[in-house]
């Protein structure tokens, strides 16, 4: 659902301009998870006379910013780790770099994250709210993802409330909510729930080298125990997930 807003400053040709949506957003689609579908760019010219820009502020030693200089501005829903951020802005930086005759130093890209229900896609709908809830696979419907057996009410509650409602709640995102619920798991020894809540980590959006240096930090907190625990069940769970 990212919104781009691209300023430049110098006549840029209709290829190059296909080029650069073209490189940012199979950018997107890598280190975001965006869908094919989900474009909206728009090309914002500025007066390079009433504006200011450093041509060296930050750069490397020996870069220059140029008439060329193009601004990426990047509205996009919250949730994205520093790690992915920073394969974003290399990625875009590098393809527009290797497809147009803009240099890596021109391209200046801020990222604005916004809470989901702020958005609005037409039709007076927050879909960005709707879709997400949507795509929950712990809602009652699902009858393949949480089944407790011998008590449909206990389950229903688990399906529609626990999954339904509280870990649908935008006020924290959904790997927030995985690194707390492992935490409280491994502080209490609970091996049983571990794997089911580390598979959800995993679509959540948790690398494996998170997971690892949350049972590092957990160690001095909870015990060593209770953290080691935790480390054998992610252990366990990569050899059958070799891509987490």
């Amino acid at each position: 659902m990212p919104f781009l807003k691209i300023y430049y400053k110098k006549e840029i040709s209709d290829e190059t301009v296909n080029k650069v949506n073209d490189s940012i957003h199979k950018s997107l689609m890598d280190c975001f998870d965006v869908p094919e579908d989900d474009i909206f760019h728009i090309w914002l010219p500025f007066n390079a006379a009433d504006s200011q820009i450093d041509s060296y502020y930050i750069l490397s030693e020996g870069k220059k910013r140029s008439d060329g200089f193009l601004y990426i501005d990047i509205l996009c829903a919250e949730g994205r780790s520093t790690e992915q951020k920073n394969k974003l802005y290399l990625s875009v930086s590098g393809q527009i770099a290797d497809k147009t005759n803009i240099s890596a130093e021109d391209i200046f890209i801020t990222l604005n994250e916004i809470s989901r229900e702020n958005w609005s896609f037409g039709e007076g709908k927050a879909q960005a709210v709707t879709e997400k809830r949507e795509k929950n696979p712990f809602t009652a419907g699902n009858s393949g993802v949480v089944i407790l057996n011998g008590n449909p009410v206990l389950d229903s509650y688990t399906r529609d409330i626990l999954f339904g409602k509280v870990w649908m709640d935008e006020t924290l995102d959904q790997k927030t909510r995985s690194f707390i619920t492992l935490t409280a798991l491994a502080a209490i020894g609970n091996t049983e729930q571990m794997k089911f809540h580390i598979q959800t980590a995993h679509k959540n959006g948790v690398k494996r080298e998170e997971l690892i240096a949350l049972t590092t930090h957990l160690a001095f907190y909870i015990g060593w125990p209770q953290a080691v625990q935790l480390l054998n069940q992610i252990t366990d769970d990569f050899k059958y997930n070799p891509e987490f």
